[in-house]
């Protein structure tokens, strides 16, 4: 796969998944969950492109929907845990 993109430009990356089946321009984020299998904007796809592309700098996740933002502190750090847990395990 060729690519043109200066990965020098990079120098943070946010993530957060959508599972959401409405269409793709329509995503919002209040959408905007962690990442899980039933993620549809292809993130590990990213993830591996940018560390091919040669990417060493930071991922952040940035889940902004209102169930992320309400979640009881235990559930959301075992949410933050099973995020990490899939996104390394792929």
């Amino acid at each position: 796969m060729e690519n043109d993109y200066d990965i020098a430009y990079t120098g943070f990356v946010h993530l957060s998944g959508v599972e959401s089946d409405i269409p793709l321009s329509t995503y919002k984020d209040e959408h905007r969950i962690f990442i899980t299998e039933n993620d549809n904007l292809e993130n590990l796809a990213q993830i591996e492109q940018l560390t091919k592309l040669g990417y060493e700098g930071d991922f952040s996740f940035e889940p902004f929907a209102g169930e992320i933002q309400t979640m009881e502190i235990e559930a959301l750090k075992t949410t933050i845990n099973q995020s990490i847990d899939f996104i390394a395990n792929r």
